[in-house]
């Protein structure tokens, strides 16, 4: 993942050797989507990050799927399909060990797991250092170029939103490169093998290994803490309350761990009655607790923020669980 600016002949490249697609260096934004079709809202959290971004933006998708879809290639988006490329021991030993759910939604707990080995398969295959990887139903608001040296500074290997002490919500990582997937791939085999979901495992990930190999991404500023305290409505509290805000004054913004995006548009509406104002009862902290205006930035781009107590962040990204994605785009 990684990209700087790109000519006005994009290649939507599917099943072929990359036709040196793929360049280096600078930072890179990575989807990776597995499955027969892509969603169209993926679509517009593709459309989103190029506005926002110079970087080059890269799709991990099935052939067929991409293939169906040729107008992801107005922006400027490079597509890899996953049949490209080679996979690593641990994803063939994912594949044949993992105990994980493979019938939900065409094996939507498999594939969540999955998408890791699709990535540690990419970036080993094309040395990628300093990837940025969004789920699907994620909307950015920031320049990765600018978000890099912060974390080439402060973050080694992995940067994750954990939203409690137990589970992170990956919808936005950073991966230095290859020694740092290929850590986490290791890891993610054993849990697999117990059938631990994606959230949950890398959850225990960075309960094992902590830093440097794993740290957590600012989802809250130091002012709630401060007030506040970190509980979940669900009954959990945080022990160290300033872990979920390191390096919130050095980005100058919070990274969404889906309970904002949650609580801005519902849940996916396939998991229960969804409507805005829902609050993730698993969060550390209660995102109605926060006020939020948008703003226009300097090249009329709309950007959220949060305020509590008279701090505000910029909010990076959001987690549009309910997957409508075109009513937060900053157009």
């Amino acid at each position: 993942m990684k990209k700087y600016i790109f000519s006005i002949i994009t290649y939507c490249l599917v099943a072929l050797p990359l036709f040196g697609g793929i360049k280096q260096p600078g930072p890179s934004i990575v989807f990776v989507h597995i499955g027969k079709e892509i969603p169209e809202y993926l679509e517009t959290a593709i459309e989103q990050a190029r506005l926002f971004n110079d970087a080059e933006i890269i799709l991990v998708g099935n052939e067929g799927a991409i293939k169906a879809r040729p107008s992801l290639a107005k922006h400027l988006t490079v597509c890899v399909s996953c049949e490209s490329l080679h996979k690593s021991k641990e994803h063939e030993e994912l594949i044949q060990t993992a105990k994980l759910d493979r019938d939900f939604r065409e094996g939507f707990w498999f594939c969540a797991v999955e998408r890791f080995f699709y990535l540690q398969d990419l970036i080993n295959q094309h040395k990628l250092e300093h990837v940025i990887h969004l789920e699907s139903d994620n909307m950015l608001y920031a320049d990765v170029f600018t978000l890099c040296p912060i974390f080439q500074k402060h973050y080694p290997h992995l940067g994750i939103t954990c939203d409690n002490n137990e589970r992170c919500i990956p919808g936005f990582v950073y991966i230095a490169g290859a020694k740092s997937i290929n850590h986490l791939a290791k890891f993610l085999v054993t849990q697999a093998k117990k059938g631990i979901p994606d959230m949950e495992a890398i959850g225990a990930y960075y309960k094992k290994y902590g830093e440097p190999h794993a740290k957590l991404l600012p989802i809250i500023m130091r002012e709630y803490p401060e007030s506040l305290g970190l509980k979940s409505a669900y009954g959990g509290k945080v022990k160290h309350r300033f872990s979920f805000c390191k390096h919130v004054d050095t980005f100058r913004a919070i990274f969404d761990a889906a309970a904002i995006g949650q609580f801005f548009g519902g849940i996916d509406p396939r998991n229960g009655p969804s409507r805005p104002g829902f609050i993730n009862e698993r969060c550390c902290f209660d995102p109605s607790r926060l006020k939020y205006t948008w703003r226009a930035d300097n090249k009329g781009r709309q950007v959220p923020y949060a305020t509590f107590r008279g701090c505000t962040c910029r909010i990076n990204n959001l987690h549009i669980h309910s997957k409508q994605l075109d009513m937060f785009a900053s157009k």
